[in-house]
């Protein structure tokens, strides 16, 4: 059996008899088409793609600034390679460093990768 939760900050699909967490995933699809997960699109038309580029940019702009949100940033820790966070912390990410899949490169949608 699959639940469908309405609320925004939470994952929106649970399975009720599973053990562990669960899987979630952005961008999501429009409301009228909420059951599809597969995201389509044509990359040489701006139009087409910007409600998954919208959705990503508006999922990750906590990320952006993580410090500046109400209740967020006090957990986040500056990791290296050798130096994992200690318990109860999370890496600090920069979102930059995603190679072309940046905003300011609309997540590389429109050239199909």
């Amino acid at each position: 059996m699959v639940g469908i939760k309405q609320e925004d900050d939470i994952i929106k699909r649970t399975i009720p008899t599973s053990l562990g967490a669960r899987l979630g995933f952005r961008p999501l699809p429009s409301e009228d088409n909420v059951e599809s997960t597969l995201i389509w699109y044509k990359g040489t038309d701006e139009k087409n793609y910007k409600m998954w580029t919208d959705a990503l940019d508006d999922f990750l702009q906590d990320y952006r600034t993580p410090g500046q949100v109400s209740g967020r940033g006090q957990n986040i820790y500056n990791c290296e390679y050798n130096q994992p966070p200690p318990k109860g912390m999370v890496c600090d990410v920069d979102i930059k460093q995603y190679g072309p899949c940046t905003l300011e490169n609309h997540y590389n949608y429109h050239k199909s990768a």
